[in-house]
């Protein structure tokens, strides 16, 4: 999210197993080429619509959930 919105972001992460562990800061993408830049800006693009994609399908059920238990009372 700090990729779009310019804003720190920090998270802790626990790994079940051995992981690779990249911070992808101001230092970074001074770093990387354009290329690299969109690649990743167009993962967390796809990333973020899946998650909105699910939120949406999970408001959807709620919403039909609650449509049905109101018509039953």
């Amino acid at each position: 999210m700090s990729f779009f919105t310019k804003n720190p972001r920090h998270s802790n992460v626990i790994a079940n197993e051995n992981v690779l562990v990249m911070k992808l800061d101001k230092a970074f993408f001074k770093k990387v080429s354009p290329e690299i830049k969109d690649k990743i800006k167009n993962y967390l693009i796809e990333l973020l619509i899946n998650r909105l994609d699910s939120m949406n399908e999970s408001f959807r059920k709620i919403s039909k959930f609650i449509r049905g238990s109101t018509l039953n009372q």
